[in-house]
């Protein structure tokens, strides 16, 4: 079962445009193999190599606001530390524990179920980066 993604932003870097493509829809759940949560997906890109076209990874972006990554052959690059390798799902595997805030904010959306958690209607809609429509007046002046 695939669901529908939110459309990530394209940073105006013609490079990055030209290499990275966004993913209208997915499997919901991305699972690293044996270690931390199971996140819902909200965006998915994938990135090409600019001179060789070639597919060299594609960057999930969670509800909860961290993201991962997915590499061909399920093989990603030897670095520091090395990476597990990651796969996308239809449900989680079983024993493992989905991320709350993930999990919350995806059936809110409406991306998964009918936006109804332990029997009562959930809403999530992001909210905008906060301004302060004046400034705050100090304690003690006048208003």
């Amino acid at each position: 079962m695939k669901v529908p993604l939110i459309a990530c932003r394209l940073t105006e870097r013609k490079d990055f445009a030209d290499t990275t493509k966004a993913v209208s829809e997915s499997l919901p759940y991305y699972e690293r193999e044996g270690v931390g949560y199971v996140h819902c997906a909200k965006t998915v890109s994938m990135h090409y190599d600019l001179r060789t076209r070639k597919l060299t990874h594609i960057s999930v972006g969670f509800w909860c606001g961290n993201h991962g990554f997915l590499y061909p052959g399920n093989k990603p690059p030897c670095r520091r530390g090395g990476r597990l390798p990651a796969v996308m799902l239809a449900e989680p595997s079983p024993g493992r524990v989905v991320c709350a805030t993930c999990a919350g904010r995806s059936i809110g959306s409406g991306q998964q179920g009918d936006a109804r958690v332990g029997g009562h209607v959930a809403k999530y809609r992001p909210h905008r980066p906060f301004i302060p429509v004046r400034a705050r007046l100090q304690p003690g002046s006048a208003a």
